[in-house]
């Protein structure tokens, strides 16, 4: 019988610089050009989400991987892994109510198999 393990420490900063426009109070908009239209916008422009942050999550993960050995050309193992996938920002947020952060996602995953 043998054992595998692993260990990996994760350290991942992100950051969000978002300033999102829109016309205010009109579900209709005219433009100067419609070559270019982002660049003719003639009407009035109002801030709706503003959001300037940083974060930084970090997370120890792991697998142990037992093996035991059937015969010449045959193995059973299990293993178990934890996983870790940091986190984020909602960055199609339309409303400053929508802007958020996105928490890290965590994994338990479990294998059982035999290698010939």
């Amino acid at each position: 019988m043998s054992i595998t393990t692993g260990l990996r420490w994760t350290r991942e900063t992100k950051d969000i610089d978002l300033q999102r426009v829109a016309a205010p109070g009109s579900d209709s908009v005219s433009f100067a050009s419609a070559d270019q239209w982002w660049k003719h916008y003639t009407g009035p422009l109002a801030t709706t989400v503003v959001q300037d942050e940083k974060r930084t999550w970090n997370k120890l993960t792991y697998d142990i991987t037992p093996e035991y050995q059937l015969n010449d050309n045959a193995r059973v193992y299990f293993r178990y892994a934890k996983g870790f996938r940091s986190g984020g920002f909602s960055g199609g947020a339309l409303v400053q109510a929508e802007a958020s952060v996105v928490a890290p996602e965590n994994v338990d995953a479990y294998e059982l198999g035999i290698k010939e």
